[in-house]
């Protein structure tokens, strides 16, 4: 389940697999560049926090402390 819409990248790849010209070609490949990069922040910032909370809560060596921050994280991206 994904939390956040990530940036598409179809167009980019068709554009540089079939264009001819030179110039659209490394445009396409600085689009693709650039939301890749995009995407690995959004799954930094929106993603990785919840997946890590689940870890913490299903792990039996957090602290109550551990699992009450675990908590918020998951109840914020609700």
């Amino acid at each position: 389940m994904a939390l956040f819409e990530y940036f598409k990248i179809n167009d980019e790849v068709d554009t540089l697999r079939y264009s001819s010209n030179v110039t659209r070609k490394v445009f396409a490949g600085g689009k693709i560049l650039a939301k890749g990069i995009a995407n690995i922040g959004l799954l930094a910032m929106t993603e990785m926090p919840v997946i890590a909370a689940k870890k913490i809560l299903a792990s039996d060596s957090a602290t109550e402390e551990q699992k009450e921050k675990a908590r918020e994280i998951l109840n914020r991206n609700k």
